[in-house]
């Protein structure tokens, strides 16, 4: 319920902001990871994020009627209650950046694509390339 409080609050956030970031599972939709703006009301108790989370794994899983998933990779946008949901998949996870209504989706888009990469490389380091500098046109020119 959105009392006067409530809405003074949403008022005062800034300009630019995520309402929340969640990582889930993609076999159970179990949360790994979550994080949520503190002045956001739509997940102020553990209860509500346990709910909003179910939401996003059922609607978003693959081999729903009508879906072809995101599972290549690609960024899906999601219209869900009062808020705009950009949502990522990949082998083990799903990300979520979740934003208000009117929010600038390019914004999300970039907050999704950091936390994508930065999870890609915290997983999966590559590793240098032994040869790059070492005999290369780099090493002649100094």
């Amino acid at each position: 319920m959105r009392t006067a409080a409530t809405a003074k609050k949403e008022q005062l956030s800034p300009l630019y902001t995520v309402r929340g970031v969640v990582i889930l599972d993609t076999a159970t939709g179990e949360r790994l990871a979550a994080k949520y703006s503190p002045w956001w009301q739509g997940a102020a108790t553990v209860k509500d994020q346990i709910a909003l989370e179910r939401k996003l794994y059922v609607k978003t899983r693959p081999g729903k009627k009508g879906r072809s998933g995101a599972g290549s990779g690609g960024v899906e946008i999601l219209m869900l209650e009062d808020t705009i949901v950009l949502h990522r998949a990949g082998t083990g996870v799903r990300v979520f950046v979740i934003g208000a209504q009117d929010e600038n989706e390019l914004l999300l888009l970039g907050v999704l694509n950091t936390i994508w990469d930065a999870l890609l490389t915290a997983l999966f380091p590559q590793p240098a390339a032994p040869g790059v500098f070492a005999g290369g046109a780099l090493d002649r020119q100094l």
